[in-house]
């Protein structure tokens, strides 16, 4: 168990400090009862190093074996419970599994290179006929096929063929009991090279397919019993020149920090009471109560003890107007709605849908750019831009005049992953563009539950482009709105996962733990479109799902679960809407805090 003695504030965060230097806006004095355990003594783990005279005796014998290089400053990767068929162990780095087991680690950096060793043991009885080794799609939940995984992977087979998407690629060493397996992957140069007992094993594996990987292994037949090593110990042999060990302290060094240390900055959720004043009384004041606070540029608030519509307010449009995500309502004016956005929150007035007496809220909030819009005239319409690049978030607004093929600048500095937009003017349904549906012929509803469908006339059958958004026929003439979003490493991800109808479901790696997260099922109707956060009740079960196409209020008892975790979100329910088996949901998570870097400076 270790102490941290050192704890401050920086960037809205508490972070661990290696040691006192040039923090001293941040730290406490030591104090008469703290102490700074270095480890430095292998003998004595318990040495006070802080100048005081506070050393920790140990209990019960430790020794060498005991001591890995994994303290606060400096964690380390392990294997995932959450994304794991074996019985995981000793601090996530042994792995028991059964016949038919996948066994993953935590997404790997996307670039970078990096050095993990295994040994396994079982691998060569009788039974034992069929065990892979290697990286895989960290998209692919443990729970599916082998086939699934085998897509898009690189691995070593117990008999030592190299195999690259399903295909040999190289006659390797084969593999037995006690074996020390090493693997290093370039993230950059999409290689990797596996070595056995310190000799390479077949040739390199290259031109692997650009996709997020994750540590893999599979029993399909027989035990297996797994030791990994990310670095937290001494490594058996020697990597090579430039590859390191699977820590935060790497991967920051390779990756550097996320460009948003601070979710908190950007969005967030704010849960309120109603008071019932109208405007003309002072109305109702909100105040975000995060890290840190932001004026607003859009905000999505929802009734959670009552029935009430989904109303929508942006700094384009302008306070007082108002669009409804569960319905085709055209744009209208309500006087007593969102009148201010605050310089850390809004106001709202005595509508019910803002500000019922007694009736309990909740607000999603992003920030743009405080501005009421530049123009952009890059596209074939003009269009009105609030963005926020650095986030990935924009809110354009862009007219038709006779509808047809037409593009508009979005504001955004690459291509948008999500896209939600309609005509504001007319009684149409929202249109949602998602770079995970089976092309950009196809498209999403927001206000119902329907499947994905075809239709060219919605986004002209194109992606947006790193400038702009098409949009086909389908929008009708006047003014339409569109907000747009794209990933961002260690703050906002936009992707998809496959179900497996099963209360153990996909755990989907975010690099993140998540503050909010929307999804949708795209291959079945009637399947809403779920929105959890992590400041309502419950979102570990997360069942308190409001979904954005209903005005039902929040439910008494969780009944659609999912868990936030430190690098992502585990599905924890079988209901079609968020885990039918072989199915397909895309999704929008945005980050609470950064999970893949460490806190530590």
């Amino acid at each position: 168990m270790v102490a941290i003695s050192h704890l401050g504030l920086d960037g809205g965060l508490w972070r661990p400090y290696a040691s006192t230097a040039g923090k001293s806006a941040y730290v406490s004095p030591w104090g008469v009862n703290g102490f700074h355990l270095t480890f430095a003594d292998s003998s004595e783990y318990g040495t006070d190093s802080s100048g005081g005279a506070n050393t920790l005796a140990d209990s019960g014998g430790l020794d060498t074996s005991d001591q890995l290089g994994d303290v606060p400053t400096n964690n380390y990767m392990t294997l995932n419970p959450l994304d794991s068929g074996g019985t995981i162990s000793d601090g996530g780095l042994n792995d028991a599994g059964g016949s038919s087991v996948n066994s993953h680690s935590i997404a790997l950096p996307t670039t970078g290179k990096w050095v993990w060793e295994m040994t396994a043991t079982d691998i060569n009885t009788s039974t034992a006929t069929s065990h892979y080794f290697g990286i895989c799609d960290a998209r692919v939940p443990y729970s599916a096929s082998f086939s699934d995984h085998e897509a898009i992977s690189a691995f070593t087979q117990r008999g030592g063929e190299l195999e690259k998407n399903g295909t040999g690629t190289s006659t390797g060493t084969a593999i037995v009991d006690t074996d020390v397996l090493r693997f290093e992957f370039d993230a950059d140069g999409l290689t990797l090279d596996i070595f056995v007992d310190g000799a390479q094993s077949g040739s390199q594996i290259t031109g692997l397919t650009d996709v997020p990987y994750k540590v893999w292994a599979n029993s399909a037949s027989g035990s297996l019993d797994m030791n990994w090593n990310f670095g937290q110990l001494a490594f058996n042999g020697t990597p090579s020149a430039g590859y390191e060990a699977l820590s935060n302290a790497n991967i920051e060094e390779a990756q550097g920090d996320p460009a948003i240390l601070d979710p908190t900055a950007q969005f967030q959720t704010t849960l309120y009471t109603g008071n019932g004043t109208a405007i003309g009384s002072g109305g109702k004041a909100v105040s975000q109560v995060e890290a840190s606070t932001f004026q607003p540029d859009l905000v999505w608030i929802k009734g959670r003890s009552g029935a009430t519509e989904h109303v929508l307010t942006d700094v384009i449009r302008g306070v007082t107007e108002e669009l409804n995500p569960n319905d085709t309502t055209v744009e209208e004016t309500v006087a007593e709605g969102l009148t201010t956005f605050g310089a850390a929150g809004f106001t709202v007035g005595s509508d019910g849908s803002y500000n019922t007496s007694s009736a309990t809220y909740t607000a999603w909030q992003w920030l743009a750019d405080n501005t009421t819009g530049e123009t952009l005239s890059g596209g074939d319409l003009d269009s009105v831009v609030a963005a926020n690049q650095a986030a990935g978030f924009s809110i354009a607004k862009f007219t038709v005049v006779t509808p047809a093929t037409q593009t508009f600048q979005h504001g955004l500095s690459q291509a948008p992953g999500l896209v939600i937009a309609r005509t504001i003017g007319s009684a149409v349904s929202w249109r949602v563009y998602h770079k995970d549906l089976t092309s950009a012929g196809y498209y999403l509803k927001l206000n119902n539950t329907d499947a994905q469908s075809l239709d060219a006339v919605q986004w002209a059958s194109t992606a947006p482009s790193s400038t702009l958004i098409t949009v086909g026929g389908g929008f009708a003439a006047g003014d339409s709105i569109a907000y747009s979003f794209h990933s961002v490493e260690g703050y906002s991800k936009i992707g998809s996962y496959e179900g497996n109808g099963s209360t153990d479901g996909p755990y989907v790696s975010c690099g993140f733990r998540p503050a909010f997260v929307i999804l949708k099922n795209i291959d079945a109707g009637s399947t809403n479109w779920d929105m959890f956060d992590n400041q309502r009740p419950g979102y570990n079960d997360s069942g308190y799902q409001l979904p954005a196409n209903l005005s039902n209020a929040e439910p008494a008892s969780p009944d659609h679960n999912i868990n936030f975790t430190s690098d992502g979100f585990k599905i924890r329910d079988a209901s079609t809407s968020i885990n039918t088996n072989a199915q397909t949901y895309v999704y929008m998570a945005i980050a609470e805090s950064p999970g893949t870097r460490s806190n530590a400076r």
